[in-house]
């Protein structure tokens, strides 16, 4: 079996070989995009009989309103009785290469994950998605980010990450508050 990649988050990190970080500000194409490439794949999975996998757009260009690299993150979540083997064979296929953090193709970023390796990404992007005023607050810390005299990747990525701890404990603590017993 290959290479497990690492689990996914929502840090923006760049591709391997990127040194600088392109940000844009929000396009509305990003969501048809994002459709796109799901159609690809999924029709793709589907011809060859691979069914039961979950696809989830994640990262910044899933946020309505939220600027970012104009990169389509997607997380590809399969059931455990699928061999990931297979589902690499395909996305190679189809042109992807694969990274160390996944796999990559044109302006796009896949992560094979686990649901409980997604979580907290998706916590994320959904409290973005509902509380549009952090949204406005994280498209203005990542502009100064990318505007800053140190704007490689790693400086970005290091910058939103105290946000992004900040965020998360406020949609995990929403989450405890609605439920509890869990």
């Amino acid at each position: 079996m290959a290479d497990q990649p690492r689990p996914v988050t929502l840090d923006g990190r760049p591709p391997a070989d990127s040194a600088t970080v392109e940000f844009v500000e929000a396009q509305a194409g990003w969501p048809q995009r994002y459709a796109e490439a799901l159609a690809e794949i999924d029709g793709t999975l589907q011809h060859e009989g691979i069914l039961g996998v979950r696809f989830e757009h994640v990262g910044s260009t899933a946020v309505p309103g939220l600027g970012g690299q104009p990169l389509i993150d997607i997380v590809l979540l399969p059931p455990e009785t699928l061999d990931r083997a297979d589902l690499v064979e395909l996305l190679l296929g189809l042109g992807y290469r694969q990274t160390a953090e996944g796999f990559a193709k044109d302006q796009q970023r896949l992560w094979i994950v686990a649901a409980e390796q997604a979580n907290q990404a998706l916590r994320l992007r959904d409290w973005l998605r509902q509380h549009p005023e952090d949204a406005a607050t994280f498209n203005a810390l990542k502009r100064k980010l990318v505007d800053s005299p140190v704007a490689d990747a790693q400086a970005y990525v290091r910058g939103k990450q105290a946000f992004f701890a900040t965020l998360i404990a406020l949609a995990e603590a929403e989450q405890a508050a609605a439920h509890p017993s869990r």
